[in-house]
This record gives C-alpha cells, sequence and structure tokens, in this order.
C-alpha cells in the first residue's frame, strides 16, 4: 500500500517537473534567493516597519488573482514599480549604510592621543611661534561649537607628534590659522572660520579674533589661547576673561586646573591680568 502510494506521488511529481526545464528552475531560485534578501534587508530596519507594507502589497495582489479581480491586479502589478520607489525613499537612511565601507581600523595605542597631548599641543604650538606661525587654538569641553564656527579642513585625528608636525609644516596653514581641537586630545579642525552670526555681534572697532574668542567663551564652557610669535607669551580666554603675559609653565598649569575641574574660576586681580603674571619676566619655558 505505502509503495504504491509512494509510486503515484513520484509520477505526479515527475509529470509537474517535466513541463519545466532546468534553466527555468534556476531562474525561479535566484529570483527568490534575491526576493528573499531584499524581505531580510527590510527586516533589520528597525526605525521604518517596511516589511509589513510590502507583505500587505503582496497578499493584496495574491488575493486579487486568486478571485480575479482583474483590474485591481493589473494595478498592483503595474504600480509595483512605483511602490518600489516609494520603498527606497522611505528606506534611504538604512540604503546608504549599506554603501559605506566599514573600517577596519581599531583603537590602539597608535590611534589614541598621546597620554601627554596637552603638553605636546602647546609644545608645537610654541615651535610654531617661533617659526613665526601664529596659532589660535580653541578647545571644545561640554558645549558643542559646531553651530557657532566651521572648519574649511575637517578631520578628527588624536594628537601626536607626527600629526602635529605634519600639520604646523604644511604650507596650507592660514595666518593666523585656528585649529579646533577638543578637551579628549583629538583635533576637530583646522582653518577654523568664524561663522557670520558670530561677526554680527562685533563692534566696528573691535579686533577680530580677540573679540570672537571672548564671546565664544562667555557663552560656552571652551577656552582658547594663542601665543605671540615676537614675546613668545601666552594669552588664555576662559570664561569670558583674558588671562594675558602668561608663560607656556603657566598657560599649561592653568589648562590643566581648568579641565580637571570644571567650574575653575582663575584668579585676577584688580586690572583683569591673572596673579600669577604680575611678576612674569621674558622668560620662555621649553
Amino acid at each position: 500500500m505505502l509503495s504504491t502510494i509512494l509510486e503515484c506521488f513520484k509520477k505526479i511529481f515527475t509529470d509537474q517537473l517535466g513541463l519545466y526545464s532546468i534553466q527555468d528552475y534556476g531562474e525561479v531560485f535566484i529570483f527568490s534567493l534575491i526576493i528573499y534578501k531584499i524581505l531580510r534587508w527590510l527586516q533589520k530596519d528597525h526605525t521604518k516597519q517596511l516589511i509589513f507594507y510590502v507583505y500587505t502589497y503582496t497578499a493584496s495582489m495574491l488575493v486579487s488573482y486568486t478571485f480575479s479581480f482583474s483590474t485591481l491586479f493589473f494595478t498592483l502589478f503595474f504600480m509595483s514599480p512605483i511602490a518600489m520607489i516609494l520603498c527606497m525613499i522611505a528606506h534611504q537612511k538604512q540604503l546608504q549604510k549599506n554603501f559605506i565601507v566599514p573600517s577596519n581600523i581599531d583603537f590602539n595605542i597608535h590611534t589614541l592621543p598621546t597620554k601627554n597631548w596637552l603638553h605636546l599641543f602647546i609644545r608645537s604650538c610654541l615651535l610654531a611661534a617661533y617659526q613665526k606661525k601664529n596659532i589660535i587654538c580653541v578647545m571644545q569641553r561640554s558645549d558643542n561649537l559646531a553651530e557657532i564656527i566651521e572648519s574649511s579642513c575637517n578631520i578628527y585625528v588624536p594628537i601626536q607628534s607626527q600629526v602635529l608636525d605634519l600639520l604646523l609644516l604644511s604650507n596650507a596653514l592660514h595666518q593666523p590659522s585656528i585649529f579646533w581641537i577638543n578637551d579628549s586630545g583629538f583635533i576637530n579642525g583646522v582653518n577654523i572660520l568664524w561663522k557670520h552670526t558670530l561677526k554680527n555681534q562685533l563692534l566696528y572697532d573691535q579686533n577680530e579674533n580677540t573679540a570672537i574668542l571672548k564671546l565664544i567663551t562667555s557663552s560656552t564652557d571652551a577656552l582658547a589661547w594663542t601665543i605671540d610669535s615676537n614675546t613668545r607669551l601666552a594669552c588664555l580666554w576662559h570664561q569670558g576673561k583674558l588671562v594675558q603675559n602668561l608663560t607656556i609653565d603657566q598657560l599649561l598649569k592653568s589648562c590643566n586646573t581648568i579641565l580637571q575641574n570644571k567650574n575653575t574660576i582663575l584668579p585676577f586681580n584688580q586690572s583683569g591680568i591673572f596673579n600669577g603674571t604680575k611678576n612674569n619676566t621674558n622668560h620662555i619655558s621649553s
């Protein structure tokens, strides 16, 4: 009895499968695989549940074909390319992610900032001052500065000796050149430009860079400094206050103090000058 049933099924499958060639089955397999991959890809996007709409659209076509709703079936069939385009537009973010080449770079000691990155950066600024290059540094902390400054050269590289040598020796640096760094030891950009929203707040007779640095540090928790190429003394802006005539050692110590204490208020005298600089000489720290 069992053998008879198996023979019947074998004959039915042989007759049915014999209606099509191997090429037909290969094409059906390829198209089925493509559809499966597309559905799996749509399922991965949790922001938009497009897989539900695809199943609904497909089920509508099958129902209309089964019950001979020819007008509805052909309308859905010919409208399917438009539906696919609309699906791609709604799914564009996930689609763009698939075209991004994954990075094989792992964070290690060579892709992280040097441990004493602040000392290294300030020393490099001093060396640039010896070469008559005016470097202005703006350090971003918890407040984002992207809304008020823009960079003509956006980079995100760790502060390391080789990186600084490459940047400071470049002929593409502006004069003066404004560096945008963060308190994690990364350089966000070089040759920074001030946005017009900042420039519009300045008075006619104000020095642009000085006034803007005061404005930025008073409205955010950022700090900024520059080193004079003639005297090799530094100016530090913090909380809208200007600290003048700092040696390199004092600049480094002040920056470390600010970074360690979020609510640091530097000691000023009545003239607005940092107390530690009242008796400064032209001593230059190495």
